[in-house]
């Protein structure tokens, strides 16, 4: 679903859906390992694991000045960040879960 959002042709337009669809796959990944996550907990998660989201986000936009090319890379790279902030979130609860403390 996000690289099908990135895709889209206007620079920066997408950033806040992007970050929606993000932060409900933390919450919903929460709920799986037993954490009960409100959106703002769940945001906070996602920037704990994110680091530089938003110089990311922006270099995400900034390529979509390329047409159709830039689309494309902002696609791949939308598709490979959420799969990397999913696969993230499943450490962290894991670790929770295991009654370790993550290390933000």
């Amino acid at each position: 679903i996000t690289a099908t959002v990135a895709a889209v042709p206007l620079p920066f337009a997408t950033m806040p859906v992007l970050t929606t669809l993000q932060v409900s796959m933390v919450g919903l990944l929460g709920q799986l390992y037993g954490q009960t996550l409100n959106p703002s907990q769940a945001g906070g998660v996602v920037s704990a694991i994110a680091g530089g989201f938003l110089a990311q986000a922006g270099g995400r936009g900034v390529g979509k000045f390329i047409p159709g090319f830039g689309s494309g890379i902002a696609a791949s790279w939308a598709a490979a960040y959420t799969w990397a902030l999913g696969e993230g979130a499943c450490v962290y609860f894991g670790d929770l879960m295991g009654g370790k403390k993550p290390d933000p």
